[in-house]
């Protein structure tokens, strides 16, 4: 819907190259095989995860490791990459190496569910290549509105609202 990730792309018959498997990365494979994805490469630093994981849709997931040459590897081929892990939140860890985007498919796009802080080193790194890039708060401002929709049994104008959101972040 026009709230998904398929705003920026259609997935169907695309790759993408998943970093995190947590309940997030679990949620966003589910929604790519049911959208018809052709391939997603997916890799945790907890390896059983991502094994676990790829387990159940053999046809269309595959782990890989969480390493440069891996992940290099998967970015040269994938339509999007996407981050599910707490790498680059605020207070936390960053990633230690962002050497797998040297060969990046130059027509991917990021996604870095990290939305605090809005503007991480992955999103600025692939600004930098010239990537199309989608921060984590746009995964955040639909959830704000349709909950707060559900909660009042009110209707918005989503477009305003989502303005509003993003103006007084």
């Amino acid at each position: 819907g026009e709230w998904g990730l398929s705003f920026y792309i259609e997935y169907k018959g695309k790759t993408v190259l998943l970093i995190g498997t947590g309940a997030s990365g679990e949620a966003i494979v589910a929604a790519l095989v049911r959208a018809g994805v052709k391939k997603v490469w997916i890799c945790n630093r907890s390896v059983y995860r991502a094994k676990a994981l790829a387990e159940r849709y053999p046809q269309q997931v595959e782990f890989i490791y969480f390493g440069t040459f891996p992940l290099r590897r998967a970015a040269a081929k994938c339509d999007m990459l996407i981050n599910a892990t707490n790498l680059g939140m605020a207070n936390g860890k960053d990633f230690s190496d962002l050497g797998f985007l040297a060969d990046i498919n130059p027509e991917a796009y990021v996604y870095d569910l990290v939305y605090w802080p809005a503007d991480t080193l992955l999103l600025r790194e692939c600004r930098k290549l010239g990537l199309k890039t989608i921060p984590g708060i746009d995964m955040v401002i639909p959830q704000i509105i349709g909950g707060f929709m559900d909660f009042t049994g009110k209707t918005l104008d989503k477009k305003a609202a989502w303005d509003d959101i993003e103006k007084n972040l």
